[in-house]
């Protein structure tokens, strides 16, 4: 239990198998979440919104397969970072359904240090910030 507390607030650069089960966790739910903001977005005509979360539910759907059978990209963990501040800025930018996007970018910090871990964690909040 104590490992992977520690684990988890120092990063999971010395645990490739704990990495790539978190990462895999992580796809598992970002597409689905992603596909089904995309679809209540068109309902509600935020087309900007709809576009850009199917776009970010494809190509995380292309990791998540990649994932799954153990070829897994180079630096995937950042490319999904990165569309994740992508996604997290756009939904703050253009406000969402009844302006709380604001609301939903508070999410991000908690992401992030589920994905890269502490560390790695306050250098991509900086960047987000």
């Amino acid at each position: 239990m104590f490992d992977a507390v520690k684990i988890f607030f120092t990063g999971y650069g010395h645990s490739k198998v704990l990495e790539r089960g978190v990462f895999l966790a992580v796809l598992m739910v970002v597409v689905p979440t992603s596909t089904a903001f995309s679809v209540i977005n068109a309902m509600h005509d935020h087309i900007f919104l709809a576009w850009f979360l199917a776009a970010v539910s494809v190509v995380t759907t292309l990791l998540l397969y990649f994932g799954r059978k153990d070829m897994w990209l180079p630096y995937f963990e950042y490319v999904l970072m990165f569309l994740s501040c992508l996604a997290f800025t756009s939904i703050f930018m253009a406000g969402g359904i009844v302006q709380t996007g604001i609301y939903w970018t508070l999410i991000f910090p908690f992401f992030t240090f589920i994905l890269m871990g502490v560390k790695k964690g306050w250098w991509w909040i900086a960047c987000f910030i």
